[in-house]
């Protein structure tokens, strides 16, 4: 499962805050420089920023609120911009609040990040995938050897009793046909 802090640690970077929660999994990433994306995200996203538009400590604060409040994966925070190193607001806001941060150093382009994330999502879902199709030629081989069926009208019957039962009636009783021999209602 991709994890903000499986990502982190694959590039070579650090968990500054939220350690805690580096097993969050992500479910897409997302580049932003908008000082409220939240309208347009789920949940589970990682968000990287450069922080373009984060100027002041009151504004890095509020942010990183918006992301955790809004059940983001993490934050990925590009330097070498706007901002030489990571907003100490920013830091001490995602620590209070236990939301997961990591620098991205202006040497590294998003772009890697999201390749990488891309690829490991596309073939977890791949996997899945794979094993419901393998699972679905299992139960297919079981129904074509007739391995574990048991005949339609005996099914039949015993779920009639069982939902009779329930209802506090009778079950209705059931008498074979000539032609096929399976139970049909009275």
């Amino acid at each position: 499962m991709l994890t903000v802090g499986s990502v982190a640690s694959e590039m070579g970077l650090e968990l500054v805050s939220g350690a805690d929660a580096a097993d969050r999994p992500i479910r897409w990433v997302h580049i932003t420089e908008l000082t409220d994306p939240t309208p347009w995200l789920s949940g589970g996203e990682l968000i990287l920023t450069t922080g373009m538009r984060l100027r002041g400590a009151d504004a890095q604060r509020a942010f990183v609120r918006r992301l955790a409040d809004h059940q983001l994966a993490g934050l990925g925070f590009g330097t070498g911009f706007d901002h030489a190193t990571l907003p100490d607001a920013l830091v001490e806001e995602a620590g209070a609040v236990g939301f997961p941060v990591f620098e991205v150093p202006y040497e590294l382009p998003f772009i890697a990040i999201t390749e990488l994330a891309f690829t490991r999502l596309v073939n977890e879902h791949y996997e899945t995938l794979q094993r419901g199709i393998e699972l679905h030629k299992r139960l297919e081989r079981i129904v074509l050897e007739e391995r574990g069926r048991t005949p339609c009208s005996s099914t039949s019957r015993s779920t009639r009793a069982a939902a009779s039962r329930r209802r506090g009636r009778r079950p209705t009783p059931t008498r074979p046909t000539r032609s096929t021999g399976s139970s049909t209602t009275a």
